[in-house]
């Protein structure tokens, strides 16, 4: 890795914890070392207050872990191997850490994207948008085997007086955007969402209060937006015509996914049908993958409101000469897991139609 950083833990779930073996390597005399650690998740001692007991003295270890499902079950165990370096503290460097994801770590390498500021530095693609605290790239590796390989990245860099006041204590303020968003992928992908597949993440805060993460995924090919791809896919539905059961199809995926996220605690901010991307596996199959999870949070109390907004998001989007009352009323049903809806349930409908009412009402006044 081309500056010094090191791995540190990402919650693994209840009673899990690591264990890694390393093999340090000194190559003429120099102190920094590269480690290579195998990690495997596995069960954990806890001390006297419930915590996992530590696993060393400056010796964390990030190790998110995303799953390959076969036949919707999930290993037993799962293996990684990280490559790492020391962590090196001088009076004009910072610390940064990071977790990169080893069956892609020859590619980044070979991009020289393999170390924080690598990929923070990196101008070899093209650059989405850029916001006075992000940026948006694609990148293609070109190089990557057995094909070039497509991936998005987001660079989040803030400076506040939070995060001077962390420099200055030796502490980040709190999680950075990129390890929350890499955080929620990992924590998604374990409860069957289907989400894009983690490349790597990392964060730095700097001595001058600069605190600096990124989120790296593979690129979704061939997939679209959801809005687009039922506009493109399907013919438009008049007043009393027939049900397409293969739209319909696509409205229970939706719902399903909303329903297991909510269920989960989660809220999304933006659940809007662009966060939805659908590609067609094969004749009438449809994979869903849900994306842009940076601002979505846990909680577990006043959730009613969050959830409202967000299904308020989505029915603002959704194309009404495609979806109307009757295939929203399927999605609702879907959703709640009732065959008919009952009191409550109208209750609720009523919320998000006053909420989306006022999001559509706010873009109007916005648009002038």
């Amino acid at each position: 890795m081309t500056e010094s950083s090191t791995i540190s833990p990402l919650p693994l779930g209840e009673g899990q914890g690591v264990r890694a073996s390393a093999v340090e390597d000194r190559q003429e005399g120099k102190a920094l070392a590269q480690t290579a650690l195998t990690l495997t998740l596995s069960r954990r001692e806890r001390g006297p207050d419930n915590s996992p007991l530590p696993l060393g003295e400056g010796q964390g270890v990030r190790a998110s872990a995303v799953e390959d499902r076969q036949e919707g079950k999930a290993p037993a165990q799962t293996a990684l191997t990280l490559t790492l370096s020391r962590r090196e503290r001088g009076p004009d460097t910072a610390d940064a850490t990071m977790w990169l994801d080893p069956r892609y770590q020859e590619s980044l390498e070979r991009a020289g994207m393999d170390g924080f500021d690598g990929v923070m530095n990196a101008s070899q693609g093209r650059c989405l948008r850029v916001l006075r605290d992000r940026e948006n790239w694609h990148l293609r590796l070109d190089d990557a085997e057995p094909k070039s390989l497509g991936m998005y990245l987001k660079k989040h860099r803030i400076r506040t007086w939070s995060t001077r006041v962390g420099a200055t204590l030796g502490h980040a303020p709190g999680p950075s955007a990129g390890c929350v968003e890499a955080e929620n992928l990992r924590c998604l992908a374990a409860l069957g969402i289907e989400v894009p597949r983690l490349v790597a993440c990392g964060e730095r805060l700097s001595h001058d209060g600069r605190f600096e993460s990124f989120l790296l995924t593979e690129e979704l090919e061939g997939y679209c937006e959801l809005q687009q791809f039922i506009e493109e896919r399907f013919a438009p539905c008049g007043p009393g015509g027939r049900p397409d059961p293969r739209l319909h199809g696509v409205i229970r995926q939706v719902a399903d996914i909303a329903r297991r996220f909510h269920g989960a605690g989660y809220n999304h901010r933006d659940f809007y049908t662009c966060h939805f991307l659908i590609k067609e596996t094969r004749p009438d199959r449809f994979d869903i993958r849900l994306i842009d999870l940076h601002r979505a949070e846990r909680r577990r109390w006043f959730r009613r409101r969050w959830i409202v907004k967000d299904l308020a998001q989505l029915a603002v989007m959704v194309p009404g000469s495609h979806v109307r009352c009757r295939e929203k009323i399927l999605f609702l049903r879907h959703y709640l897991g009732v065959r008919k809806l009952r009191a409550e349930d109208k209750r609720l409908i009523r919320s998000i139609l006053g909420k989306q009412w006022l999001i559509e009402w706010r873009e109007r006044r916005r648009k002038g």
